[in-house]
């Protein structure tokens, strides 16, 4: 845990993924990890969506609004990322936790701000696969191993 806090405190570090085998406490670390961000006011706010399996970037982006108390007008998935592309590109700072990562998953398609594209908007994600922690460009995998 202490290892993602430091991350999150690193200004070259925008991205940081939890990986691990199913049922190993990934995303309990991660709510932790933004309770503990939110208590050393690391963020002003922070979101949490469940990506799963089959990725739904319509369910994913009405989670993020929600937690953010964004109201998303529009069904067009574009103009509703550009929306929250628009939200979190202001001025708070926000941790954006993406649980249950299976694949690689289009940022820009959801309207979450990457890439160093904003310093105040970062992004932890929970993944049993290292390779889409890979493929979505984290600087900074921690992997959870079975306690023995």
């Amino acid at each position: 845990m202490k290892e993602v806090l430091e991350a999150l405190r690193d200004d070259n570090i925008n991205m940081i993924s939890i990986c691990g085998m199913g049922g190993i406490g990934k995303t309990t670390m991660a709510k932790e990890v933004a309770k503990r961000a939110k208590e050393a006011k690391l963020f002003d706010e922070d979101v949490m969506a469940v990506v799963s399996q089959n990725q739904d970037v319509k369910h994913i982006q009405g989670q993020i609004a929600d937690m953010l108390h964004l109201q998303l007008k529009t069904e067009s998935l574009q103009e509703r990322a550009n929306q929250l592309f628009e939200r979190l590109m202001g001025s708070k700072s926000v941790l954006v936790i993406l649980d249950d990562v299976w694949e690689a998953l289009n940022l820009t398609d959801v309207g979450i701000p990457c890439g160093g594209q904003n310093k105040r908007c970062k992004i932890l994600l929970t993944s049993r696969s290292e390779e889409a922690c890979n493929q979505m460009r984290s600087q900074k995998i921690v992997p959870i191993k079975v306690l023995s």
